[in-house]
């Protein structure tokens, strides 16, 4: 298992300027709203604030997407080995159950 501190360095590695931008550009029109200022440059921060919530979303689902699919191969495999092997014991447990029942004097 890594740390945490590997973990953040390998996403702080990841971003590009845009992601950093965009990042920033939302925090402030984030706090824009909370701060519940208005105007025409806080309306098109406001706007740019969107427009970088939506580029940082797509940029989410796509790494999302594959710790998902990583995630979803592993589940799979265990989910085959459940489908093999629990009724295989289950038949086997069966059996053993019978056979004492039948041949207990």
């Amino acid at each position: 298992m890594t740390s945490f501190r590997a973990k953040l360095k390998e996403v702080w590695s990841r971003l590009t300027w845009p992601d950093l931008v965009s990042a920033a550009v939302a925090t402030a029109g984030l706090l824009t709203a909370i701060l519940r200022l208005n105007g025409g440059f806080f309306s098109f921060l406001k706007y740019l604030a969107v427009l970088a919530g939506v580029y940082l979303l797509v940029r989410l689902i796509g790494w999302w997407r594959n710790r998902l699919l990583w995630s979803l191969r592993n589940r799979l495999i265990v989910a085959y080995l459940f489908i093999a092997l629990v009724p295989v014991l289950s038949v086997v447990l069966l059996a053993i159950q019978a056979g004492k029942l039948l041949y207990t004097p």
